[in-house]
Formats: structure tokens, C-alpha cells, sequence
């Protein structure tokens, strides 16, 4: 029961962190948060599959 929840905030601080994370690398610059969120995600997904 506490599964959703606990996602949904989950994914709304990798967002918000993805997001200061794209617009402090490229001062100037906007990144796409999306290519943050890939990076951190891919990361995740390789060290998930190398556990099991």
C-alpha cells in the first residue's frame, strides 16, 4: 500500500534533481532534464542487473 506513494515522491525528487542538475552544468545553458534522467536511470538499471 505504501509502494505507490513512496514512487511518486520518489520520482518527483529525481525530477527536481535532474532538473538543478541540468542548469548547473550548463550555466548558461539550458540541458534537456531528460538526459539527466537517463544518465542516473541507466546507472541504476546496470547496477541493478549486475546484483542479481
Amino acid at each position: 500500500m505504501r509502494v505507490i506513494p513512496l514512487c511518486a515522491l520518489a520520482g518527483t525528487v529525481l525530477l527536481n534533481l535532474a532538473d538543478i542538475a541540468a542548469r548547473i552544468v550548463l550555466a548558461p545553458e539550458d540541458m534537456p532534464v531528460s538526459v539527466v534522467t537517463g544518465l542516473v536511470v541507466s546507472i541504476a538499471f546496470i547496477f541493478i542487473l549486475r546484483r542479481s
